[in-house]
């Protein structure tokens, strides 16, 4: 499949003049030129073009192998990154870093996916990176301690005052 950048008929070769920016007959062989991301394709290349969208694999897909390292190789199908997914070891309930991490991914993804600027296939070949998160408030080691003393002294703390009571 050849994408074309210049303004000649994906056809014939003769030059567009006005460029056309919706699907349109070439005025000089009369076939249809369909145009995606300001590329010219003929009827045949688009169909491919649109087949493929349709199997790569979706953005969140995408942003869950990014997130947990797996590599994405070129050409992945949505098949093939169910697969991916499936026979990855992974905790079955994420942290808060990793919720954010995954959540980061996926709005980078679906930035670059906008407007058709990128296709799966692009962001496949030039993934994000994974994004580094501070601990939040309660996530670290440190916080967890001082939830369970926290816990801790208040049991001590009631036990005392309903002792005193009774």
């Amino acid at each position: 499949m050849e994408k074309r950048t210049t303004k000649t008929c994906p056809y014939c070769g003769e030059i567009l003049d006005p460029l056309p920016r919706r699907r349109k007959d070439c005025p000089h062989c009369g076939n249809h030129i369909r145009i995606r991301q300001g590329f010219f394709y003929t009827e045949s290349d688009y169909e491919a073009h649109q087949a493929r969208e349709e199997e790569a694999p979706s953005a969140e897909q995408m942003a869950f192998m990014i997130n947990l390292g797996l590599k994405i190789p070129p050409g992945c199908t949505e098949e093939q990154a169910t697969k991916i997914l499936d026979s990855a070891n992974f905790a079955d309930t994420p942290t808060e870093e990793e919720r954010e991490s995954y959540l980061m991914i996926l709005r980078q993804i679906r930035n670059r996916m906008k407007g058709d600027i990128e296709t799966e296939d692009d962001i496949i070949a030039n993934p994000p990176k994974r994004p580094r998160i501070k601990p939040t408030a309660g996530s670290s080691g440190e916080s967890g301690c001082a939830v369970v003393l926290l816990c801790f002294l208040t049991f001590v703390g009631l036990t005392y005052y309903l002792s005193t009571i009774v």
